[in-house]
């Protein structure tokens, strides 16, 4: 597992030796889903076949996301793929 974080301006990955999420119970009820979400359809992909690399942002699965706020990002590595 890697975790990066990225910098806005220059865009760029940053490994991290620890990742803080501050959040409500109701946020936190969230991100379990959006994790759920990721490992049910990474699960789906794999099972048909598909290799490379999928990813999902918090984003696009959180109605309450807006402009401005920070985004989680899910990528996973399939079939035989590393990533690094």
């Amino acid at each position: 597992m890697q975790i990066a974080g990225k910098e806005r301006v220059p865009e760029r990955f940053v490994d991290v030796s620890e990742a803080t999420i501050v959040c409500d119970v109701d946020e936190l009820k969230r991100l379990a889903e959006f994790f759920a979400t990721a490992y049910e359809e990474t699960a789906a992909f794999m099972e048909n076949g598909q290799t490379g690399t999928v990813h999902w942002h918090y984003q696009d699965l959180d109605a309450s996301w807006r402009i401005g706020q920070a985004d989680l990002v899910i990528v996973s590595l399939l079939g035989d793929e590393t990533g690094r």
